[in-house]
């Protein structure tokens, strides 16, 4: 949480994708089964393990600004396939993983009744993800969540990616179209990712929850569907601690 939580004033919140409204594990294990089946590299644990440690490094750099989307995309497969001993295209196979991955959409538990919830209660509810836009759009109508959402802000539209202040500017921009006069202040950003979500929008002078699914004892809240509660909680006692359930 922000240290001075006014959550009484949020009008509207956002919900990262990946690992917050979707089950990225689960979907991105599926897109690389996919991708194997596609491509003829022979599935198993200890490849997708692998994709999984070094995916994660990947991301931290593209968050610290040392590494671009389109240059992951070029290198990721083809480090692993390296780090591997695997005989294999790597940039085939990331364009396989890809097309996979734009139809995964297993739901966090929780995801569909949070977003229902939220939406019910008046707020304004959207996604904002490092990603692409059709991607993401494609994923959350196949998971049943977008007829809850209000739009899906990606770094692919913004120009750049979350923690950047820029991505969260961008958004505001977008949110003044409907909202006119909102201020970010006003504004909730719910994720898993620390860097990205967390310390980006309150670099843009938004409120925060940080979201772990693995109870990583630091988060605000490890079940999603706990949050509608949380914010309504938080409208009438702005402690944070006894709002957690």
């Amino acid at each position: 949480m922000t240290e001075t939580n006014q959550l009484q004033k949020v009008r509207v919140i956002l919900l990262d994708v990946d690992d917050t409204l979707l089950d990225f594990g689960a979907c991105s294990r599926e897109a690389v089964q996919s991708a194997c089946h596609q491509t003829g590299i022979p599935w198993t644990e200890d490849l997708f393990a692998t994709f999984q440690e070094m995916n994660a490094g990947f991301w931290a750099q593209i968050e610290a600004g040392t590494l671009t989307l389109r240059e992951l995309w070029e290198i990721r497969w083809q480090r692993i396939f390296d780090r591997l001993g695997i005989q294999g295209d790597g940039p085939a196979f990331e364009t396989a993983f890809h097309q996979a991955l734009d139809v995964t959409h297993m739901p966090v538990n929780g995801a569909l009744q949070t977003v229902q919830a939220l939406k019910s209660a008046g707020y304004g509810v959207y996604a904002a993800s490092n990603g692409r836009q059709k991607q993401q759009e494609t994923r959350l109508e196949l998971a049943g969540l977008s007829r809850w959402l209000d739009g899906v802000f990606t770094s692919e539209a913004a120009g750049v990616n979350k923690p950047d202040i820029r991505f969260y500017q961008y958004v505001m921009d977008q949110l003044h179209q409907s909202h006119p006069d909102l201020v970010p202040e006003q504004v909730l950003m719910v994720g898993d990712s620390y860097t990205a979500d967390i310390t980006g929008a309150q670099n843009a002078g938004m409120q925060t929850l940080w979201f772990r699914r693995d109870d990583l004892p630091q988060a605000d809240f490890s079940r999603l569907d706990e949050l509608p509660s949380i914010v309504r909680c938080l409208h009438k006692q702005p402690d944070f601690m006894r709002c957690s359930i």
